[in-house]
């Protein structure tokens, strides 16, 4: 999904025009950043801030367990991971 252009110049190619957009991981929408005339792309945006610094990690549940989360360390926004099973 292509949220908004950004009027800034790719720092891979300096040619193309960088363009935010959310992707799914695992469930979860984050923001992207891609360049519109090579490969370049920043994942992992925090849909709330548009900070950098989102990781996987985990919360402990309301029963102990242990529930993989995606966090932002920035704002602290957080949503769980929904993990495709391996077949």
């Amino acid at each position: 999904v292509v949220v908004e252009m950004d009027q800034v110049a790719c720092p891979n190619c300096d040619i193309g025009t960088l363009i935010d957009g959310q992707d799914e991981i695992e469930g979860v929408l984050v923001g992207i950043r891609f360049c519109d005339s090579c490969t370049y792309r920043e994942d992992l945006l925090c849909p709330e801030c548009g900070g950098y610094d989102v990781t996987d990690t985990m919360r402990t549940g309301a029963e102990g367990q242990a529930i993989p989360i995606m966090l932002c360390a920035e704002c602290h926004w957080q949503a769980d991971l929904n993990p495709t099973p391996h077949l």
